[in-house]
């Protein structure tokens, strides 16, 4: 009975901590969300990584997920090298990541791999899970599409997408990729209005500096970019 009693006294002190341990993680994960401050959030996961001096890595993929954001595809994949695959949720989580610094390096070899490791897992969760699943695969089919200039069918995609995001940086993502297609179909008044919105809602993604300069190029070019 004492036995017993103390067990399920240590399970919900464990509960607690890990409420805790979530509700702190809340603030900094909304640095990145809905800040759209990618340097920010990754100062603050080393910040509460560190102890005694040395650093013992928390959250390991939001912080690919910052280094992505800050235009740093190398060193986000340098971070998930060691990123434990515990489990179906946590695989999936990597493979998604991975197919997003595979594009930025220009790996299709890489986002293929990604592709076919995703679609091996068995997430569970039942609906749910098949649902999250075919979210993510279609997030990387979306990369690999990009990759291979299926401009008009990624272009579908980022607009759904943006139509259903929950978040800033998610907006600000899905806005820079229909700029940016919009761009190389020489829609240039499509492509210049969304570049504003990155530029309005991106605050320090690196999107917003890739921003910039695709409106400096159109303007170098003399284009009336307000027409039509």
């Amino acid at each position: 009975m004492i036995a017993t009693l103390a067990f399920l006294f240590y399970m919900f002190l464990f509960n607690i901590l890990l409420r805790y341990r979530a509700s702190c993680l809340i603030p900094i994960t909304s640095l990145l969300y809905d800040k759209c401050d990618p340097e920010a959030c990754a100062s603050a996961i080393i910040y509460y990584s560190t102890k005694n001096g040395k650093v013992k890595l928390k959250s390991q993929t939001l912080f690919a997920q910052c280094l992505i954001y800050l235009d740093d595809p190398q060193l986000a994949q340098d971070i998930l090298i060691n990123y434990p695959r515990k489990d179906a949720a946590s695989s999936l989580s990597y493979w998604s990541l991975m197919a997003n610094i595979y594009y930025l390096m220009k790996d299709e070899d890489g986002l293929n791999r990604c592709k076919e490791e995703a679609q091996k897992i068995q997430l569970g969760f039942g609906q749910t899970g098949v649902m999250i699943q075919n979210e993510e695969l279609a997030s990387i089919q979306n990369k690999i599409d990009l990759m291979n200039g299926e401009f008009s069918t990624c272009k579908k995609y980022y607009l759904d997408s943006l139509n259903k995001a929950r978040f800033t940086f998610q907006q600000v993502d899905s806005c820079y990729y229909i700029a940016l297609i919009s761009f190389v179909e020489q829609d240039y008044p499509l492509a210049n209005m969304y570049f504003d919105r990155v530029i309005n809602l991106g605050n320090k993604m690196c999107y917003v500096s890739k921003a910039k300069h695709y409106q400096s190029k159109m303007e170098n070019m003399n284009l009336d970019i307000n027409e039509g």
